[in-house]
């Protein structure tokens, strides 16, 4: 490996490092001589890394201090609650560099009262959880959770077909017309999987927004809950006029981290799919 992807892997690595330590409240990287030990490259390399974080804004190298990890300063991106749907395409459509962290699909057993939010009638409780973590630039931005039935419409969920957003998949694979994205928003303590999804310290508060996919017949097709890193994520104003104080959603309380399992910290990779 030449030294050049020496450097670039370190700084990868260093990249990473800020990201969990910031979590952790610490404000300065370890000294050169262990970071050099801690991912098997040479000191010049370290310092070559650091000199690019240091460019970015990332760190700042104080004599008498080490490297001091800088607070990452971003215009938070705007988010309109109201919206019906691709969470992707409004990242698109907002031109902020992002990516696909985490893509994963998981059959399970719904709960009881998530049952009866559907309108498939079915006595089975068997469904589907798709799990999306989006990042701006190098940054958690959001976590999207989808609850989907083994039906939809009376036809067997092509969960196969499943690869992004959900409204997008309900409309062109089952041909179904949404009607509308009913949304309840609530601030709560982040759980440790999603706070560290996230990157955020553990009890930090979070913005979810809980969503309800209804079809022109008023069925439900599916439930959501989307977490925001509030340092990155933000909702209009203006889009709060549109969204309701619960009323119809009355999600059991509990829900968002009863349904999501104990996460690695080690991110999926987009085609991982499990079922």
């Amino acid at each position: 490996m030449g030294a050049t992807s020496r450097a670039d892997q370190a700084f990868e690595q260093l990249e990473s490092l800020i990201m969990e330590l910031s979590s952790q409240d610490v404000d300065r990287l370890p000294p050169e001589t262990e970071l050099s030990q801690k991912f098997g490259v040479s000191r010049a390399t370290i310092r070559e890394a650091l000199g690019r974080l240091e460019a970015a804004g990332r760190v700042q190298r104080r004599r008498g201090r080490g490297t001091v990890l800088m607070p990452l300063v971003r215009p938070a991106l705007r988010y309109p609650a109201n919206i019906i749907g691709s969470f992707a395409d409004f990242l698109k459509e907002s031109g902020v560099d992002h990516r696909l962290l985490e893509f994963s699909v998981t059959h399970m057993e719904l709960e009881d009262d998530i049952v009866r939010m559907f309108d498939e009638g079915s006595p089975s409780n068997s469904g589907f959880r798709s799990v999306r973590c989006y990042a701006l630039g190098d940054v958690p931005a959001a976590l999207l959770y989808h609850l989907l039935p083994a039906t939809i419409q009376g036809q067997p969920l092509c969960v196969e077909k499943l690869r992004g957003d959900i409204v997008p998949f309900l409309e062109s694979v089952h041909q179904v017309q949404i009607d509308s994205v009913t949304s309840a928003i609530t601030a709560e303590e982040a759980s440790d999987d999603v706070a560290r999804q996230l990157g955020l310290k553990q009890g930090s508060a979070v913005l979810v927004m809980y969503t309800r996919v209804i079809d022109s017949k008023g069925a439900t097709l599916a439930l959501g809950a989307l977490a925001f890193n509030p340092a990155v994520v933000t909702l209009g104003v203006e889009a709060l006029e549109h969204v309701t104080a619960g009323g119809q959603l009355q999600f059991p309380t509990g829900w968002l981290q009863r349904n999501i399992a104990t996460r690695s910290p080690a991110r999926r990779e987009e085609n991982e799919t499990t079922y």
